[in-house]
C-alpha cells in the first residue's frame, strides 16, 4: 500500500512538472514574439520541485498522524508559499514576491519546531505535556510576532513614500525570526542531551524519534543560512542580495539550496519513519494490556 501511494504521488508530481515545463515553453515562445517583454524580471530559480515536495509531504502527513500534524502541515504550507512566491516573482512588480519570500521563513521555522516536537514525543518518556505545549505555544507566538512585523514593514516599503519606521519594523521582524532560530537550536540541543531511552519506551519508537531529531539537527545550519541571508539582505538593502531580483548565484546558494536541502532532509526522515505512528499505537496497546494484566485477580482467589 505504501509503495502504491508513493507511486501515485510520484506520477502526480511528474505530470505537474511536465505542465510547468509546457507553460515555460509557451512563455518563451511569447517572449520571442513580443521582445518588449524581455525587460520583465523573471525568477529563474528552479522551484518546480515544490510540486514533488508537496506530494511527498501529504503522504508523510497522513502516515504520521496527530503527533506529526504541526510539523508536516507547516512544511506543506512552506512548499505552497514557495510556489506562490515563485509565480509572483515572475510579474513586473516583484513587491509581493519579495514579501512572500521573506514571510515564507516562518512556516519553515515552525515546520522544524513541529518535527522536533514529534521527535520529543517519541524520545522522551514520560513527557511533561503541559510544559511541552507551553513551549510550543510560546515559540509560535514569537515566530508569529516576527512575521507580522516583517510583513507589515515590507508591505509599507513598497509604497511610493516609505517611512523610516517601516524599515525599523522590517529589521525588528527579521531580528525576531533570527532569535527564534537561535531558540530552536537551544531547544534541539536540550532534546538531544536529555533524551535517554527508558525501560517503558519501545526501542523502535525511540529510534524513529531519533531519526526525526537528527533531521532537525542537520537542517538547522541550512535554516540558519537562509535566515541570516534574509537578515543581511533586509538590513543592508543591497541590490544584489534581493531575494527576488538580486544576483542569481546569491539567490541559489543562500536561498534556494538551503531551503531545498532542508525540505529534502525532512521528507527523507518523514518517509523513513512513516511507521512510527503505528509502532507507537501498538506499543501503547501492549502497555495497556500489561497494566490491566497486573490488576487481574489471581485464579486461586476465585476458589475462595
Amino acid at each position: 500500500m505504501r509503495v502504491l501511494f508513493l507511486l501515485v504521488a510520484s506520477l502526480t508530481a511528474i505530470v505537474l512538472k511536465s505542465k510547468d515545463k509546457s507553460k515555460a515553453k509557451k512563455r518563451r515562445q511569447e517572449n520571442d514574439e513580443f521582445p518588449e517583454r524581455d525587460h520583465q524580471p523573471v525568477d529563474y530559480a528552479p522551484d518546480t520541485s515544490s510540486w514533488n515536495d508537496k506530494a511527498f509531504v501529504l503522504y508523510i502527513l497522513v502516515r504520521h498522524g496527530l503527533a506529526g500534524l504541526l510539523g508536516w502541515c507547516y512544511l506543506f504550507a512552506f512548499c505552497t508559499l514557495r510556489l506562490v512566491g515563485g509565480a509572483m516573482s515572475m510579474q513586473t512588480d516583484n513587491g509581493s514576491g519579495n514579501i512572500i519570500s521573506n514571510v515564507g521563513l516562518s512556516p519553515l521555522l515552525l515546520a522544524a519546531s513541529g518535527i522536533l516536537h514529534e521527535s520529543r514525543i517519541y524520545r522522551l518518556s514520560p513527557l511533561n505535556k503541559v510544559l511541552e505545549w507551553t513551549i510550543v505555544a510560546l515559540f509560535h507566538v514569537i515566530v508569529a510576532t516576527g512575521v507580522a512585523l516583517l510583513g507589515v514593514g515590507a508591505s509599507a516599503l513598497q509604497n511610493a513614500n516609505p517611512k523610516p519606521s517601516d524599515l525599523q519594523l522590517v529589521e525588528i521582524g527579521i531580528g525576531i525570526l533570527t532569535a527564534s532560530w537561535a531558540i530552536l537550536c537551544v531547544w534541539t540541543a536540550a532534546t538531544l542531551f536529555k533524551g535517554r531511552r527508558s525501560s517503558s519506551r519501545n526501542a523502535i519508537v525511540f529510534g524513529h524519534g531519533t531519526t526525526l531529531l537528527m533531521a532537525v539537527i542537520l537542517a538547522l545550519p541550512f535554516i540558519g543560512i537562509r535566515v541570516l541571508y534574509s537578515l543581511v539582505a533586509l538590513c543592508t538593502r543591497k541590490a544584489y542580495l534581493n531575494p527576488v531580483t538580486g544576483s542569481l548565484t546569491v539567490r541559489i546558494l543562500l536561498s534556494f539550496l538551503p531551503e531545498l536541502i532542508t525540505t529534502l532532509l525532512f521528507i527523507a526522515a518523514g518517509i523513513r519513519t512513516d511507521q512510527v505512528a503505528r509502532a507507537a499505537r501498538a506499543h501503547d496497546r501492549q502497555d495497556t494490556r500489561r497494566q490491566r494484566g497486573t490488576k487481574h485477580i489471581a485464579p486461586e482467589e476465585f476458589a475462595r
